[in-house]
C-alpha cells in the first residue's frame, strides 16, 4: 500500500491548517511549559510514521484505517469552510443556522473518530493494557511463568475501537443526540487548539477511565474549536456549548 509506514496524521492537516500561518504553528509543550523557539510545520506536527498502520489476516501491512479516514475528513473540512463562510460577517453571525441535518451527521462522525484516534488515547489504552496484564499475571500466582503471552497493547485496542462499526454508531448518535452550539468570538484573543482537538469536560467529578473511552458518561460537555479567530463549537449529551 503506498500510505504504509509514512508520516500519517492523528490530527488531521486541514484541521492544522486553521490554526497557522503560512503552514505554520507555534507550539507550546505543557511538559516543559514553555513554547518552542521556532514554528513548526504542520506536516510533522500531531502526527507518526505509520500510526495507523496494521496486519492483516495474511500478515501484510496495510493502511486501510488511515485511507478510510480521509473521506471522513474531505467531508468535514468542506463543512468547516462552509461554517466558516457563514460566520465571518460579525453582522449577520447571530442568525446563521448551526448545521443542516446531513452536516451534523457527516460532522458527528468525526468527532467520534477523532475523540478516538488520537496519540493521547492511545497511550492511555498502553496503560490500561499494562495495568490488566499485570492484574492478570497476579492473579495467576505461583502459576505466573505458564501464564499464556498477552500480545494486546494500545495500538492494537485503539485500531479496533477505529474498526468497531457498531460501536462508533454508538457514540455518532450519542452527539446527533446533543444540543449543539456554536460560540462566536468577537475578542482580541484567539481560540487555540492542541493535539486533542476534539475534547470532553466533565460536569461532575468522575473516577476511573475517563481517560480511555471519552464516552463513559453522559454528564460531559464535548467540546471543538474550530477557528482561531472567530468560531468554536462545542457538543455535549445535555448541552453543547461553543
Amino acid at each position: 500500500m503506498v500510505g504504509v509506514g509514512t508520516n500519517q496524521h492523528y490530527v488531521p492537516k486541514f484541521y492544522l491548517k486553521r490554526f497557522s500561518k503560512n503552514k505554520l504553528v507555534s507550539v507550546y509543550s505543557k511538559k516543559s511549559k514553555c513554547f518552542f523557539s521556532t514554528l513548526k510545520a504542520i506536516k510533522s506536527r500531531s502526527s507518526s510514521l505509520g500510526f495507523y498502520d496494521d496486519f492483516t489476516n495474511d500478515g501484510d501491512v496495510t493502511d486501510i484505517i488511515d485511507q478510510a479516514l480521509k473521506p471522513v475528513e474531505d467531508k468535514t473540512s468542506k463543512i468547516l469552510e462552509c461554517l466558516h463562510g457563514r460566520c465571518i460577517d460579525s453582522k449577520n453571525h447571530n442568525m446563521t443556522p448551526i448545521l443542516c441535518i446531513q452536516q451534523k451527521n457527516d460532522l458527528s462522525v468525526f468527532l467520534t473518530l477523532q475523540l478516538l484516534r488520537t496519540s493521547k488515547v492511545r497511550n492511555a489504552l498502553h496503560c490500561f493494557a499494562d495495568a490488566v496484564k499485570a492484574k492478570l499475571r497476579e492473579c495467576a500466582g505461583d502459576n505466573s511463568r505458564v501464564f499464556p503471552n498477552i500480545v494486546v497493547d494500545g495500538k492494537s485496542i485503539q485500531l479496533e475501537a477505529l474498526r468497531n462499526t457498531e460501536n462508533l454508531i454508538y457514540y455518532q448518535n450519542y452527539l446527533l443526540d446533543a444540543r449543539w452550539v456554536l460560540v462566536y468570538n468577537d475578542t482580541n484573543i484567539p481560540f487555540i487548539t492542541s493535539d486533542n482537538p476534539v475534547y470532553s469536560i466533565p460536569l461532575k467529578n468522575e473516577i476511573g477511565v475517563m481517560g480511555i473511552t471519552p464516552f463513559f458518561s453522559e454528564d460531559r460537555e464535548i467540546c471543538f474549536p474550530i477557528f482561531s479567530e472567530n468560531l468554536s463549537s462545542h457538543y455535549s449529551k445535555r448541552n453543547i456549548w461553543v
